[in-house]
């Protein structure tokens, strides 16, 4: 068997567009690279990719669907190694949401990941409001400033809401985690620094966050208030 190296990468080893015969003729070949390895591996009918699958024994599993309701439906595949099986699923998840195969029926789920879309939407409900009040002559230059202002390449889009200079803080089972938004938009917490209230959140909770809803500041009336409200 070839011998593994040593490597920080997620891939370690492949093969690629082998014919699934190769279980018939050299099943103990194929065998000793791959018995027990993690890995992602992909089955194809012709040039066509037609599942996507991850597996912690590789051959077992792609000798397998030479049998099941894959059967006859493909015949090529390809292999990756791992030597480190932590995003695999993820991976996986990933591969299903882009592409649409015929031989997978679950679409990839990113249980931990935000979906930025209703944030999208917020942003651009905001733009609009922002300029169309400024058309009726319900606000000042200045705010329709803020809410177009062009981004440096030291800033984050938090300074499009005015808050740069500002100290924050979030709640959460109990405790109370202290922050502050430097002058160019940047979420300072301990002795890290995030782009985006959102990944400041992801880093105390370990798990996703809408960082709009989970930080507040204080208003000009000295009540600490989410910050969505201030969009």
């Amino acid at each position: 068997m070839a011998k593994q190296r040593q490597s920080r990468h997620l891939v370690v080893q492949y093969i690629e567009r082998v014919r699934s015969e190769i279980f018939e003729v050299y099943h103990r070949e194929i065998k000793k690279f791959a018995k027990g390895r993690n890995g992602i591996y992909t089955l194809y009918s012709g040039n066509k990719l037609y599942y996507v699958g991850l597996a912690s024994s590789l051959t077992g599993r792609i000798n397998g669907h030479l049998r099941d309701r894959h059967k006859g439906e493909w015949d090529t595949f390809s292999m990756y190694l791992t030597a480190d099986p932590t995003y695999l699923k993820e991976i996986e998840s990933l591969i299903l949401r882009i592409v649409d195969l015929k031989g997978n029926r679950v679409r990839g789920k990113l249980k931990n990941a935000l979906d930025l879309r209703r944030e999208l939407l917020k942003e651009l409900k905001y733009s609009q409001k922002t300029q169309l009040d400024f058309l009726m002559g319900r606000t000042d230059y200045k705010r329709l400033f803020m809410a177009t202002k062009h981004i440096g390449e030291n800033q984050t889009e938090l300074i499009r809401y005015g808050l740069g200079s500002t100290n924050i803080c979030a709640k959460y089972k109990g405790k109370t985690y202290q922050a502050r938004i430097d002058r160019n938009g940047w979420v300072l917490f301990k002795s890290k620094k995030f782009s985006s209230l959102s990944a400041a959140g992801i880093h105390i909770l370990n798990r996703s966050c809408n960082g709009w809803t989970f930080w507040m500041a204080k208003s000009r009336t000295g009540k600490w208030e989410k910050l969505d409200a201030w969009r």
